[in-house]
C-alpha cells in the first residue's frame, strides 16, 4: 500500500527539467552545450564568497565548459586531479590546526 501511494505520487510529479531539450553526446543523453554552460555558470556565481575556499569541479563535462564557467580548465585529468588533491589535503591541514 505504502509503496502504491509512493509509485503513485511520483507518477503524478511534474517538473520543467524534462521540458529541456536533450541531446546524445558521446553515447549518453545530456542538456544541450549552451544550457549546460548556462546552468553550471549560474551555479558556480552564485557560490562567488566560497571561490578560493571550496574546489568546484564538473565530473564528466568537456574541457571547454570549465572554461566558460569557471573562467579557468585544466590540460589533463591528470593535472585535476592533483589540483582537486592539493586542494583537499590543504582544508584537511585547516581543519587539523584549529
Amino acid at each position: 500500500f505504502f509503496f502504491s501511494k509512493i509509485l503513485l505520487f511520483l507518477y503524478s510529479f511534474t517538473s520543467k527539467i524534462l521540458q529541456m531539450p536533450l541531446c546524445e553526446i558521446n553515447g549518453k543523453f545530456s542538456y544541450p552545450h549552451e544550457i549546460k554552460k548556462e546552468m553550471f555558470k549560474f551555479a558556480y556565481e552564485s557560490f562567488a564568497k566560497w571561490h578560493g575556499k571550496v574546489f568546484f569541479y564538473m565530473c564528466m563535462e568537456e574541457k571547454s565548459l570549465w572554461s566558460e564557467c569557471f573562467g579557468y580548465e585544466f590540460g589533463s585529468n591528470d593535472e585535476m586531479e592533483r589540483a582537486m588533491k592539493k586542494a583537499y589535503f590543504e582544508k584537511i591541514a585547516l581543519k587539523g590546526a584549529r
